[in-house]
């Protein structure tokens, strides 16, 4: 699952699978924003990474882990205007 906080408030979320790992965000209003990535069966479950979004944009969320030992290493993040 990755969600996306404001002011510590979920403002949208999106189930993930290990294998796609990638979780998609439109018109988003421009701001600050947490992106939290969880998943069960990786360790550690959650990594949180804040972000500034601008207006007009998407946002993608890929998670990056070691497949044999299901650590969860980081998120990475892709702001791209329309």
């Amino acid at each position: 699952m990755v969600l996306l906080t404001c002011d510590g408030f979920v403002q949208f979320q999106q189930p993930v699978t290990l294998r796609e790992a990638v979780a998609m965000f439109f018109n988003l209003a421009a701001g600050d924003y947490t992106i939290i990535a969880r998943h069960p069966d990786l360790n550690p479950t959650e990594v949180r990474q804040d972000v500034k979004l601008g207006e007009q944009a998407f946002y993608g969320v890929r998670f990056i882990y070691n497949e044999p030992q299901r650590r969860l290493l980081r998120i990475e993040t892709e702001m791209r205007f329309l």
